[in-house]
């Protein structure tokens, strides 16, 4: 019911003021962004004054070998570039699920490793009485979460020839060759001179499945076979690849000669049995 020219006043002052809350929301928004950022900046400032002393220390404690130095410089910068890990959960979040928010904020930083040798005083030497795929050749395991099966590095296992590594490794040559997959793997592994960990499902699928695909590791490791003559005549006869790989041969005699001295040491052994 106003005139108008008065409704033309008002509409043009309501589009000036629509026009200054635009270039006023604007601002904000530019400010907010400059805030955050800046927060950003000394977030990452704290961190790696924190982080600085506490891997350079590392670092020198472990200066022999170039890739753990590597290694610690790339936790450094991701942890840098992922702060949100580092700072207090909501706790309204908590009500998605007991192990979906804290489920482990740090597990991309864990270290798994393989093997222990820190006891062995001299080249590891290990007898493996079950050589199955898993066992020789390590696995990858899964858990379930949610109706999913998931995996992550800390469920990479390694196996005997893990062990093994720098060392020896005993195995019964029946007990091998009757476990499925072992013994093609095996000298595949001799050939390449390297362990790769792959689940037998996922290796002889015909279809790909998204799972962990762990670096292949270098191996130096000497593979002793315990046999019966049969089995190794058997080998050599219709595998072509044994003898290039399993080059010194030792025979354990079934007869001795019966001196006084060796009659002395097998009525021993028979004693000793007995006790």
């Amino acid at each position: 019911t106003l005139p108008e020219s008065e409704q033309e006043s008002m509409r043009e002052r309501a589009s000036q003021l629509q026009l200054a809350i635009n270039r006023t929301m604007a601002d904000v928004q530019r400010l907010g962004k400059v805030a955050q950022e800046e927060t950003r900046r000394v977030d990452r400032e704290i961190v790696r004054f924190t982080l600085t002393p506490i891997i350079d220390e590392m670092q020198a404690k472990y200066a022999d070998y170039p890739a753990v130095i590597a290694y610690l410089d790339h936790v450094e910068t991701d942890l840098v570039g992922n702060l949100e890990i580092l700072k207090p959960r909501d706790p309204a979040l908590a009500l998605v699920g007991p192990q979906m928010v804290d489920e482990d904020r740090f597990l991309r930083y864990r270290v798994n490793y393989l093997v222990d040798n820190t006891t062995c005083e001299y080249a590891p030497v290990v007898f493996e009485e079950n050589p199955t795929y898993y066992n020789l050749f390590g696995r990858i395991d899964y858990g379930a979460r949610m109706g999913t099966l998931i995996t992550d590095h800390t469920m990479i296992k390694g196996g005997a020839i893990h062990e093994a590594n720098g060392g020896f490794l005993v195995l019964q040559a029946h007990d091998l060759l009757t476990s499925p997959f072992s013994w093609q793997t095996l000298k595949r592994t001799l050939r390449t001179v390297e362990l790769r960990i792959e689940n037998m499902g996922e290796k002889y699928s015909p279809l790909p499945t998204s799972t962990l695909r762990p670096k292949p590791i270098p191996i130096n490791t000497k593979i002793v076979m315990i046999g019966t003559p049969e089995t190794l005549r058997l080998l050599q006869a219709f595998d072509e690849d044994f003898s290039r790989y399993f080059k010194v041969i030792a025979y354990f005699d079934t007869t001795m000669e019966r001196t006084p001295e060796n009659l002395t040491k097998y009525a021993f052994f028979i004693a000793a049995r007995c006790r």
